[in-house]
């Protein structure tokens, strides 16, 4: 029986036993081998989008039921946020890397990593990586939000913090970018010095807070 993080059945896993002919679990995350000698033996699973797994075993009995756990590249993800609400970098950065070597990195994990360097207080790293996540296909005003609020509050740039607010209301229309956008750009024209405020009057979920929601329990990953 093979299940991920969550513990919930992975199907279309492709699960070897040493040099022998692959079997593939079902829906429900069951496989079997027919004719196994009795002894040692290693079992590896793998599947597009997860970390291969390799397990040893000791075969005793034709009845024998084997358990495994994989991790997909959305469960490191999930478990790398949550990390990272529990303050815990050294292993939000181990996890987001292991997601990476999944396949291409996505716009969740470039999210992240920019949390990661915010919450370590590397604000141009952040900056720089909200930067490119807001160019790519995938736009969200959360997101150039979070870059105003690095560009105004930690990096002494009101100009780009505007310039960031102005791109998020061409996503979405929101009372409060609007009202925050006509503060600081008021700021601006009256001088340029005022516009540079200290992180206790950011709004919330800005400054000192970066937009994650309170995280569901961490997942489990081996």
């Amino acid at each position: 029986m093979v299940y991920d993080s969550e513990r919930k059945p992975v199907a279309a896993c492709s699960v070897a036993l040493e040099d022998g002919l692959p079997a593939t679990t079902d829906v429900n995350g069951r496989f079997m081998f027919d004719s196994v000698p009795y002894g040692h033996h290693v079992l590896t699973f793998t599947k597009q989008t997860f970390e291969d797994y390799r397990l040893e075993l000791d075969f005793s009995a034709k009845t024998q039921i084997v358990y495994a756990r994989v991790i997909s590249r959305e469960g490191l993800l999930a478990a790398a946020r949550a990390s990272l609400v529990e303050r815990s970098w050294a292993e939000a950065a181990g996890l987001l890397d292991r997601a990476d070597k999944l396949g291409r990195r996505e716009p969740l994990s470039s999210f992240l990593r920019a949390t990661l360097a915010f919450r370590q207080k590397h604000y141009e790293e952040a900056a720089r990586l909200l930067e490119r996540l807001s160019t790519s296909d995938y736009r969200d005003p959360t997101i150039l939000v979070f870059l105003a609020d690095l560009y105004q509050y930690h990096l002494s740039a009101p100009d780009k913090a505007a310039q960031a607010l102005r791109s998020a209301l061409l996503i979405r229309d929101d009372s409060e970018i609007v009202a925050r956008l006509e503060g600081l750009t008021a700021s601006l024209h009256t001088s340029p010095a005022t516009a540079q405020a200290s992180p206790a009057a950011a709004p919330s979920g800005g400054a000192t807070e970066t937009p994650l929601d309170d995280a569901a329990p961490k997942s489990e990953v081996p």
